[in-house]
């Protein structure tokens, strides 16, 4: 009797177990709205069960994958299963969605073969029979572009497109298949409906991150132009010439294998660089561009004007440092400042052509900094300018008329300073070029010139000839030889009538004339002695060697160069050098024993 009511209740339970089932199988759930999800580890495909995991990560991954399958298109005939090992996988199309294994089988109550096979026939009916709509969750739209809105399922009566925002985004084609227009950057939502199916998809409408062009060429000179340096060009011309948003990123990647190791004057070279631009809230954009790098023939000439922005060394503002403009060339340009302010400054020194014609120049030097050593800084800059002079290395530029071009920019701390030497050239006859470095902060220039008063010993202006030119004469066992060195006061300013003192920026070309009057082989030196203050120098020696000294204080030497003078014999020593920033001005090249 005991046994007979135990029967019954458990037949109960089932039949109870059952009628639910079928209402959950046959009428859509609440939830179904979403036309492809998982919940405890079912995944539905419209009002249809697919599959169990029982597993709610499992599930959800395997709706994710679905719901992608089919947003590319697939039918029932694409379903089918295969083998792999142990186990049998679940595919569509060519793309597995999920696997059949032993394990899983057995909590089935069946054999991985069998498990597969349900899975497939059941994943069949549901898209032959079932009803269910297809939507990515999310969608990105090109601001200003049109791009198709994925649809897909099986559903009945008409559909149905609401957008919930018409100012971010436009319908442009009603009828399948639909597109969708970006109007502003922006996001909106938009509702797929279908008889009584609805799907919801998030539109996010962006710019592009940039633009990559399908070529970039750069126009250098030099005798023989290494690699580094032109790896260095070719980066600083892509990040210039790429247009891009602000706040994006560019990644380049350069075949170093395609890049020459030397590329020698006259000769051509082109290879392919990829880039990537990408930016919070922006499109990404990845491209190839075919860069091509020609080395011009090209010989430098000595400065006929030196241009100076020294005065105010130092600055606290916004404003303009230095303008003026040149007509006839190559002209060096010479800075050094140094933000005694409380705030970041940027730094810009820009070129810009007057004229209404089209103005090609060459510039080579460079610039330093921002450090806290005025010292090192002026070193490096006189040592990148010497670099580049030596072996003509140079870039370049087309200057439109009216064009502003940047060719030195950077952000300086407060307590750090700049320097640099730059020389352009223009190739044109008659030229109206006026060169500008100025101080911003925040981004923001005050067009109010900085105060005028010119400081004792920093000048700012113009100075015509800036080559100075020296000869000396040492015979060894006599008195010593003193080349002075940044106090010649040859450089004088046309419009405040004020000289250069120190001669900051000014070329230094002195020949040194070594007599051994000595029946003996004898050696000479040639010492760099500070006068005024710590100082360092950079020189050229004999037309190719650059000789770096360190920090020198005051009535100290530093040996710069060793010569040795045959028996009644005279050699010649060539020296070049240029007063640099930072250091104290002048010193002295003493040639002794």
């Amino acid at each position: 009797m005991k046994k007979d009511t135990e029967d019954r209740s458990q037949r109960v339970v089932f039949r109870s177990f059952l009628i639910l089932f079928s209402i959950l199988l046959f009428i859509k759930p609440a939830w179904s709205t979403v036309t492809v999800f998982s919940r405890s580890g079912n995944v539905w495909l419209g009002n249809k069960l697919v599959l169990r995991t029982r597993s709610s990560g499992n599930g959800t991954i395997v709706a994710q994958r679905l719901k992608q399958i089919l947003l590319y298109g697939i039918t029932a005939p694409q379903i089918w299963i295969d083998k792999s090992g142990r186990d049998y996988v679940l595919y569509a199309k060519t793309i597995p969605v999920i696997r059949a294994t032993l394990q899983r089988a057995r909590l089935n109550h069946t054999s991985p073969f069998w498990l597969a096979r349900i899975w497939a026939s059941r994943l069949k009916s549901a898209l032959l029979y079932g009803s269910y709509l297809i939507t990515p969750e999310t969608f990105v739209v090109p601001y200003k572009d049109d791009k198709q809105l994925p649809v897909m399922g099986h559903y009945s009566g008409k559909l149905s497109i609401r957008i919930r925002n018409t100012q971010v985004v436009r319908l442009e084609n009603k009828g399948f298949p639909y597109v969708l227009k970006g109007l502003n950057p922006g996001r909106t939502e938009i509702k797929i409906s279908a008889n009584h199916l609805a799907a919801f998809t998030n539109v996010y409408v962006k710019e592009w991150a940039g633009f990559i062009p399908g070529k970039i060429s750069l126009s250098l000179t030099g005798k023989e132009i290494p690699r580094e340096y032109l790896e260095k060009k070719v980066l600083k011309q892509i990040n210039r010439l790429i247009p891009r948003k602000s706040d994006t990123r560019l990644s380049l990647s350069l075949p170093k294998a395609l890049i020459p190791d030397l590329l020698n004057s006259g000769e051509t070279s082109v290879f392919p660089v990829k880039a990537f631009i990408q930016g919070q809230g922006y499109l990404p954009v990845k491209g190839m561009l075919n860069f091509q790098i020609k080395d011009y023939p090209f010989t430098p000439f000595p400065a006929v004007n030196l241009l100076v922005s020294n005065n105010p060394e130092g600055f606290s503002g916004s404003g303009i440092l230095f303008k003026k403009s040149f007509e006839t060339g190559p002209a060096r340009f010479f800075f050094h400042h140094q933000n005694k302010g409380d705030h970041l400054y940027r730094f810009d020194f820009l070129i810009k052509n007057r004229m209404e014609k089209p103005v090609k120049i060459q510039v080579l030097g460079g610039g330093a900094g921002p450090a806290f050593s005025e010292i090192n800084v002026g070193e490096k800059a006189v040592y990148r300018f010497f670099s580049s002079y030596i072996n003509g290395l140079g870039v370049i530029r087309k200057l439109n008329p009216g064009e502003t071009m940047v060719l030195y920019t950077r952000v300086v701390p407060p307590k750090e300073s700049v320097s640099g030497i730059y020389q352009i050239t223009p190739f044109n006859h008659n030229v109206d070029l006026q060169v500008e470095t100025r101080i911003q902060y925040n981004g923001k220039l005050n067009n109010k010139m900085l105060p005028r008063e010119v400081k004792a010993k920093k000048p700012r202006g113009i100075f015509p000839n800036p080559t100075i030119y020296i000869k000396a004469r040492y015979i060894i066992g006599k008195h010593y030889a003193f080349i002075h060195v940044g106090k010649r006061l040859s450089l004088m300013d046309p419009d405040s009538r004020k000289p250069d003192f120190g001669d900051y920026g000014a070329f230094y070309k002195i020949r040194i004339s070594i007599f051994n009057p000595f029946p003996a082989l004898k050696k000479a030196q040639v010492m760099f002695s500070p006068e005024g203050g710590p100082a360092r120098g950079v020189f050229i020696l004999d037309h190719k060697i650059l000789k770096q000294t360190p920090i020198v204080q005051p009535f100290n030497s530093y040996p710069l160069i060793t010569i040795k003078v045959k028996p009644l014999q005279k050699k010649v020593v060539d020296v070049e050098t240029i007063p640099e920033g930072g250091s104290s001005y002048p010193v002295d090249l003493v040639a002794q024993p």
